[in-house]
């Protein structure tokens, strides 16, 4: 469902959702932002700000636009009085789901065309996701996906790793059940849905490396 405009969460969390589906869906934000900045002044307005990402297909609550443009807007000056969001500062974090620009700060670390997204809690790590119904659902599912594991040598992670280019170890629901089509893993669409509520994430997305690994698929 749509997240609460006025409980946006905090900048971090807020990028840490965009890069996501940037990542997933390979984005190009700078250009839908560089749209309105035809003269390339290196800001614009923030109504501008706010329409851009709609265009981009990314989905944003109102609150959480307010938050990037109050978190990326330029000082006023005697020139421009009106509101301008410094949108290069905006892409250049977003950048970071594809390039490593900050190496000299982790010289350990390896680069790569994408860093792994951060580990997030399941919801059912946090919370209790299934009906005493939706329990015994997930028990029969799961007697059937260690039975299919044992007599199958088929990695399910190629398959996940098709929909997931960059690799950050999540995928949609849909991409979920699409996988599960494809493997003809032996599950009904109710145990399909019951098993992916216990591996769906904080920010909704599908942690297809807890459901291989808790499978042994």
């Amino acid at each position: 469902g749509a997240r609460q405009s006025d409980n946006p969460g905090s900048l971090d969390d807020i990028l840490y959702r965009i890069k996501s589906q940037v990542a997933r869906e390979r984005i190009r934000v700078h250009e839908f932002l560089q749209d309105h900045d035809p003269l390339r002044h290196g800001h614009i307005t923030g109504n501008k700000f706010r329409s851009a990402p709609h265009m981009a297909g990314l989905r944003l609550s109102k609150g959480e636009l307010d938050c990037l443009v109050d978190a990326y807007k330029r000082a006023p000056s005697d020139i421009v009085s009106d509101e301008r969001v410094d949108y290069p500062r905006f892409t250049r974090a977003l950048d970071s789901v594809f390039t490593e620009r900050d190496l000299e700060k982790a010289p350990n670390k390896t680069i790569s065309a994408f860093q792994a997204r951060p580990e997030r809690p399941l919801m059912a790590d946090e919370q209790d996701v299934l009906s005493p119904r939706s329990r015994a659902v997930f028990e029969t599912a799961s007697s059937l996906l260690l039975q299919h594991s044992k007599g199958h040598r088929s990695l399910a992670r190629p398959y996940f790793q098709d929909f997931d280019r960059v690799r950050i170890g999540r995928v949609t629901l849909s991409q979920f059940r699409s996988v599960v089509s494809t493997m003809k893993l032996p599950l009904t669409a109710e145990q399909v849905d019951v098993v992916a509520r216990m591996f769906t994430d904080v920010h909704k997305d599908l942690d297809y490396v807890r459901f291989c690994q808790h499978f042994d698929l």
